[in-house]
């Protein structure tokens, strides 16, 4: 027997049978040997080296695989799909799936299982999917420990038996490696690694590299999670944008115009290829944007002050606007409302208000002028007079009922 050693470290052993004569080894054998088996303990360590080195490129290639389909895609399922396949890959095992908890409830739901060998089964999937968890996370003692301790876990074929047999059974599961998914310090899910063929050890490389992988994931699952969240909001804020009733434009501190809703084109008169990219100078008169006006005393104060009323000059000529301007990041938010009609309404009332005072004040004054010669500027019992000055009152004072009902009439109309 001859030590295998390097640097002096034992790797192994190199046994010789009996020689085929009765002569034991002589020195020079002994010698030989010892010189073969350092030679041998070199290759040996130089084989283990450029396995360890293999197996390190894989692993560093899966991860910037990983890293490549974060960065290329935002869609969840796709994004998990390449990630379990080359996780089971890498990891050793035939099957990777991802776990997570469902919201408001201790339960987990499945999002994703690819088998390392790139094959599927859809009824498989649909039992895995829809039949499998039932159970809450609190009934079963692996899942409380993995997210309570918040570490990996390895169940060995003798331990596999603690999971529900629903979980197990249907998919030939012998051993698995469950692995949380710990996001802002709380577990959203589980990345789950099993052997189905046979019974199998999982290595501290396999449960770091897992383990690595698995706060990759988390970050792809936050990505996505926001990703949906922000195009929500993006897709909310451009409706309420698109259908709001008054004009909301928006833009940079140089006044060029970035972005427009419908309304300001109906207000303008210019569609909105006509004013994106273009400054406001170029396109509106001075009392929108020049000295003095509200948007140049926003910019110049850097505050929001209270709405004023303006003049707005497009296509289709000039309009009385409410203007309210608000600073955002880089930029202005102007919102304004169109208030012509409601300005030409007002002047119309007032004509009407006016019109109507005048048509009230005439036959007042008539009743009370006669109604006081009646009483002061009558003397005797003159009939013929006090009967024409009656007459008088009695006229006026139908107009004045004649007027009251017109305006009685106009309001039932406006109703």
């Amino acid at each position: 027997s001859v030590p295998l050693r390097v640097r002096g470290e034992l790797i192994g052993i190199l046994i010789l049978g009996p020689k085929r004569s009765e002569e034991p080894y002589s020195q020079d054998e002994r010698l030989t040997l010892i010189t073969l088996a350092n030679q041998t303990a070199v290759a040996v360590q130089n084989a283990w080296l450029y396995s360890l080195e293999q197996r390190k490129a894989e692993e560093s290639n899966t991860l910037l695989d990983i890293a490549k389909a974060m960065s290329s895609t935002l869609q969840l399922n796709r994004l998990l799909e390449i990630v379990t396949r080359r996780t089971a890959g890498v990891c050793g095992v035939d099957r990777c799936s991802i776990l997570l908890k469902e919201e408001g409830r201790e339960r987990l739901v499945p999002l994703m299982s690819q088998y390392a060998d790139g094959s599927q089964d859809a009824a498989l999937w649909q039992a895995f999917r829809e039949e499998t968890y039932l159970e809450d996370v609190g009934s079963v003692p692996l899942l409380r420990r993995v997210l309570s301790g918040r570490e990996p876990v390895v169940l060995a074929a003798d331990d596999i038996d603690s999971l529900p047999p629903g979980w197990i059974e249907p998919f030939g599961i012998k051993s698995l490696l469950a692995v949380p998914l710990v996001s802002k310090d709380r577990v959203i899910g589980l990345m789950v690694l099993d052997h189905v063929h046979k019974a199998r050890g999982f290595t501290e490389e396999q449960v770091n590299l897992a383990m690595t992988i698995g706060t990759q994931v988390t970050i792809a699952i936050e990505n996505a999670w926001l990703y949906e969240e922000t195009r929500g909001g993006k897709a909310r804020t451009e409706t309420i944008v698109e259908q709001a009733f008054s004009g909301i434009m928006v833009i940079d501190p140089e006044m060029r115009i970035l972005t427009l809703n419908p309304e300001v084109e109906a207000i303008t008169g210019y569609p909105a290829a006509e004013l994106v990219g273009r400054c406001l100078p170029e396109v509106f008169e001075p009392d929108f944007w020049a000295e003095g006006s509200l948007l140049a005393t926003v910019m110049a104060r850097g505050e929001r002050v209270e709405p004023a009323e303006t003049r707005l000059t497009g296509r289709d000529g000039a309009h009385d606007v409410l203007l309210g301007v608000t600073p955002i990041l880089d930029g202005y938010l102007l919102n304004f409302a169109d208030i012509s009609r409601l300005k030409e309404v007002d002047r119309l009332k007032s004509n009407f208000v006016a019109n109507v005072s005048h048509e009230l004040r005439a036959p007042l004054a008539s009743i009370k002028a006669y109604t006081e010669l009646l009483l002061d500027s009558l003397d005797g019992d003159d009939r013929v007079l006090r009967h024409r000055f009656l007459s008088i009152i009695d006229q006026e004072t139908d107009w004045l009922s004649e007027l009251i009902n017109d305006l009685l009439d106009l309001s039932r109309l406006e109703s």
